[in-house]
């Protein structure tokens, strides 16, 4: 059962992948003119390293989160399980773009022989194992499906506290970044 959630995870998010990440990295590097987005569009982000992390799109992340959960919020309302589960994912993999495009300040080293789509999707999957496997003593699909609901909401946690982490730790010692208030920004709930 694990791996056919897997199989699934993977399939999604290597459909979502491509679109997500175009969207990070027009933010990231903001092209101006036709020619310059085409050739964004055509490079693949794995390609693109950038040397200095921008101050200006990390501190963008916070209110692009809120923006994301705002989108979000109408399915989750509904409270129909299959419809909650679906905005779960749309919002995990948008925030999986935001990872690829800090995964470019990053030396590709750094993810072995994979992508970083591949390097996150792999995180990211098995981040799903864990609450199921705990949900379920008696074995698979043995807690309903709400499952769905609560093993979403779990590693939405996980991925968002990654992407924190990736940013304090690119910001390094730059005076300019606001150590205090990044983060509670980032942690906000504004839905």
């Amino acid at each position: 059962m694990i791996i056919k959630y897997r199989s699934e995870w993977l399939e999604r998010v290597k459909r979502r992948r491509n679109l997500a990440d175009e969207i990070a990295v027009k933010r990231q590097v903001g092209p101006n003119t036709l020619s310059e987005q085409v050739e964004v569009r055509e490079q693949s982000i794995e390609h693109i390293q950038l040397k200095e992390p921008s101050l200006a799109y990390i501190n963008s992340l916070p209110d692009f989160k809120a923006a994301l959960l705002h989108q979000g919020q109408e399915k989750w309302d509904t409270g129909v399980t299959a419809t909650v589960v679906q905005a779960n994912y749309d919002y995990i993999d948008s925030l999986i773009g935001i990872l690829v495009t800090l995964a470019r300040y990053y030396s590709p080293k750094q993810f072995g022989n994979q992508t970083p789509q591949e390097f996150f999707s792999d995180i990211i999957a098995s981040r799903f194992r864990w609450p199921r496997t705990i949900a379920e003593p008696y074995g698979p699909e043995t807690g309903g499906t709400i499952i769905n609901i609560t093993c979403g909401g779990g590693v939405i946690e996980d991925v968002e506290n990654m992407i924190e982490d990736m940013v304090m730790a690119l910001v390094g010692y730059n005076e300019e970044f606001d150590w205090k208030n990044w983060p509670k920004r980032w942690r906000e709930d504004k839905r």
